[in-house]
């Protein structure tokens, strides 16, 4: 039992050295330092919207639902360049036949036709005509809507000021506490950031999709979007010197 435990301590000891030299700036007595781990989110107007719309459609032969969901998406991609959406704008994200019994979200229900096909572009507008572009899109024949995305041109330069807003917090949490030790904070030691995670909302929650039929008709009132404020959060570590 002594063994073990001498063992175990041992290996304590061994991860703590190599965490104590990975860190390079060590917080004891003799280095009087401060150390603060702030996060910062910067919420800014957004300048483009990412329009998720697709077709589908079902039929009896896969020869069939081909056919029909390539004109249908020809006249939307068509519609939507004739209105001046930039070809790089558009992006192909799923193109697929299957059987019907075979698609996840129409298993096992075969009345709707034997096969069914289906197309989804991402289409990246200005939020200015964001919404003429989604109702010319379902105008001409696009039978999915997913969520749409909200976004800037130059998303670097949030994650920039993200970061300095940051430092600045960070900055002024170590002078709060170093004035409550009777201390000066002095230059800048050692800083690291974590860039966290997004959370997305899976596709399927926010989807609309309708059964084969003629395009459908036009929306009997405008289509109205409303943008969210684009977010970015930085997360930093700093570590001050004490004087």
């Amino acid at each position: 039992m002594q063994s073990r435990l001498s063992m175990f301590i041992a290996a304590l000891t061994v991860v703590f050295a190599s965490t104590t030299c990975a860190q390079e700036i060590q917080v004891n007595r003799a280095n009087k330092t401060i150390e603060v781990i702030v996060s910062e989110t910067v919420r800014v107007d957004p300048e483009l919207a990412q329009l998720r719309i697709g077709y589908r459609n079902f039929a009896a032969r896969h020869e069939a639902a081909v056919e029909q969901n390539v004109q249908v998406a020809n006249k939307v991609t068509k519609a939507l360049l004739d209105l001046g959406v930039s070809k790089d704008a558009l992006e192909t994200e799923t193109i697929s036949v299957n059987r019907t019994r075979d698609a996840d979200d129409e298993a096992g229900n075969t009345k709707l036709g034997e096969f069914v096909a289906s197309q989804e572009w991402k289409v990246s507008v200005p939020i200015t005509v964001a919404e003429n572009v989604l109702e010319l899109a379902i105008r001409s024949g696009a039978n999915v809507v997913r969520e749409v995305g909200w976004t800037v041109r130059e998303p670097e330069k949030i994650r920039e000021s993200a970061n300095a807003a940051a430092l600045k917090k960070a900055q002024v949490l170590a002078e709060q506490m170093a004035k409550q030790m009777r201390k000066n904070v002095g230059e800048l030691l050692y800083v690291s950031n974590v860039q966290p995670g997004f959370a997305r909302i899976p596709r399927g929650l926010m989807s609309l999709a309708m059964p084969p039929a003629p395009p459908p008709a036009p929306p009997a009132l405008p289509i109205h979007l409303f943008p969210a404020k684009v977010e970015e959060t930085a997360s930093v570590t700093a570590v001050f010197a004490l004087e």
